[in-house]
């Protein structure tokens, strides 16, 4: 019972030593209230100063939809005459929106764009050079300590690309094209240039592009936008258009031998004024059985090619532009009121931490 009784005075002294301790960390912090206040405001102004040093970057903005439905709902009593000449009527759906923005990301696209010339900066170059340009400037392209010459990185400090026929890459035209690739769609450690995303319920997309330049994030968007919707409609009709030019190639041949033929009668009658002999009669009844069946052809393969326009006409997705980028872009810069905020709270921490280890210091050693 009095081991008791000594354990709960034990636990009462240390609980009133707690409470005596923290009133005198309390009275340091208000000793040095000024000082804190000072050093805050010192922390907040610094970190307002780095923040207006960060380079300022521009956002261009392109908004588009496409169409939710394939054209072959529309097709109706036409679905089983393209199934059976092969093009495949009926069967709508709806467009994939997370296949278009995978494809977005790719750099099959990326490519495409990075190859075009434009003008930025008062010169035409390369998109891709424009982008190691701006890089460069900011020290985020390849930066290299000078202790570790012999990464390959070191090698594209100065690596600019001079043509695009990248078949005929190199290993460093390659490396630097997959590092201009990761800059454009980011990766798990940095942000990529490029953004991508679309509303599940109204289906619209959107492609964003942020640089440290107006004119480069404005003809980024523009020529990624481009290429991806003309990339995607080319592969959404690819079999429908390789049947269309089949059988308007049939067609056309089908017309040219039956001009030829319709001549080739035409000109015997003429000649023979019709007064046949039996030799010159069988000629002219083969002659019009091969135009009547010439025509016959002709007629069918037509009727083909109606439907094979129309199924590729139906099936060809429509990419709507809704908003384009316009310059002046939105211009992205630090808020200076929220950076001096993170400073002053910061400086705040740090300085009581401080003089709360140099109390426990003084009280330990005194």
């Amino acid at each position: 019972m009095i081991k008791e009784k000594e354990t709960v005075n034990d636990q009462e002294i240390t609980l009133k030593e707690l409470i005596l301790g923290i009133q005198d960390f309390g009275k340091e912090i208000i000793r040095f209230k000024y000082f804190i206040i000072l050093f805050a405001v010192i922390m907040g102004l610094l970190w307002v100063i780095s923040a207006l040093k960060e380079n300022k970057t521009y956002i261009a903005t392109q908004t588009f939809m496409i169409n939710s439905d394939e054209g072959g709902g529309g097709i109706g009593g036409l679905g089983g005459i393209l199934g059976s000449i092969g093009i495949g009527g009926g069967g709508g759906g709806k467009y994939n929106l997370p296949k278009v923005l995978e494809l977005s990301r790719s750099r099959k696209i990326s490519q495409n764009v990075l190859y075009n010339k434009v003008y930025v900066a008062g010169s035409s170059d390369f998109i891709a050079n424009h982008i190691i340009n701006t890089k460069d400037s900011i020290g985020d392209w390849a930066t290299v300590p000078f202790y570790k010459f012999w990464l390959p990185e070191s090698k594209l400090s100065k690596f600019r690309f001079a043509h695009d026929s990248i078949s005929s890459y190199d290993r460093l035209e390659n490396r630097a094209l997959k590092k201009i690739h990761t800059l454009l769609i980011g990766n798990e450690k940095i942000d990529g240039i490029m953004s991508s995303s679309f509303d599940e319920e109204s289906g619209i997309m959107e492609i964003k592009v942020e640089t440290e330049n107006e004119d480069l994030s404005y003809h980024l968007c523009k020529k990624i936008y481009s290429e991806l919707s003309e990339y995607y409609i080319t592969k959404s009709i690819e079999k429908q258009k390789f049947t269309f030019d089949i059988i308007a190639s049939k067609h056309d041949s089908i017309a040219t031998e039956l001009s030829i033929a319709q001549h080739r009668l035409a000109d015997f009658e003429d000649k023979n004024q019709r007064l046949y002999s039996k030799v010159d009669r069988l000629k002219i009844q083969r002659l019009n059985q091969e135009v009547q069946k010439l025509a016959a052809m002709y007629g069918e393969v037509s009727k083909n090619l109606e439907i094979a326009d129309f199924s590729l006409k139906s099936k060809t997705p429509f990419v709507q532009e809704i908003d384009a980028p316009i310059r002046p872009l939105r211009v992205n810069i630090p808020s200076i009121p929220k950076s001096f905020l993170i400073g002053f709270f910061l400086g705040s921490f740090l300085i009581i931490v401080l003089i709360i280890i140099r109390k426990v210091y003084f009280d330990i050693m005194v």
